[in-house]
């Protein structure tokens, strides 16, 4: 059976290798903008969807290919990807002695070589408290650039890590797949 990872993110892509030894990654190219929600459960889920079933359906055979999107939340503000170091600049500022919510939505659609498309789509939450952030921080954050292709401008495994207090849920969600919950449907549907 074809694995495949609809992600050109290369944390997706390490979270993966946990899970799967070979599989291929194929960047879907879906245009996220047609999707629009205020819900950033609904949101994720439906990238995660779109994404997963444009490389499903230019596929064929036995196949599972696995599709995730995140999102960062902070006062009822979704934040996806920066455009430019001032929104990202925006990002980090409202973070400062906040708490802000990651949600990764998940897609899973397979074909185990009988012909029945099976669709799986699930969503994450995790949430992260923030201290107290200085401009000067915000400054020299900003100018790593690490912000760029990263929801919510920051990652925790990168210097932003120093700004969050306590984590709640899954570490690898934040990172953008949630390992734990998607290894167990895998194998409870036989992917695995």
């Amino acid at each position: 059976m074809r694995i495949i990872l609809a992600s050109k993110s290369p944390d997706r892509k390490t979270l993966f290798k946990t899970l799967y030894n070979n599989f291929e990654v194929l960047d879907s190219k879906f245009d996220e903008s047609i999707i629009s929600c205020k819900s950033p459960k609904k949101l994720v889920m439906a990238l995660a969807e779109g994404k997963c079933e444009s490389i499903f359906n230019s596929t064929q055979g036995e196949r599972c290919v696995v599709g995730a999107d995140t999102v960062v939340c902070v006062d009822n503000k979704i934040y996806g990807k920066p455009k430019d170091a001032e929104e990202a600049k925006e990002m980090i500022r409202s973070y400062s002695q906040k708490t802000n919510k990651v949600v990764t939505g998940v897609c899973v659609m397979f074909d185990k070589g009988d012909g029945i498309e099976t669709k799986i789509v699930f969503s994450n939450s995790t949430t992260i408290k923030f201290r107290k952030i200085y401009e000067n921080e915000i400054e020299d954050f900003i100018a790593t650039k690490e912000y760029v292709n990263i929801a919510g401008a920051c990652s925790i495994e990168g210097s932003a890590g120093k700004f969050m207090e306590k984590v709640t849920g899954s570490y690898h969600n934040i990172l953008g797949l949630p390992t734990s919950q998607l290894y167990e449907i895998l194998k409870q549907e036989n992917l695995i």
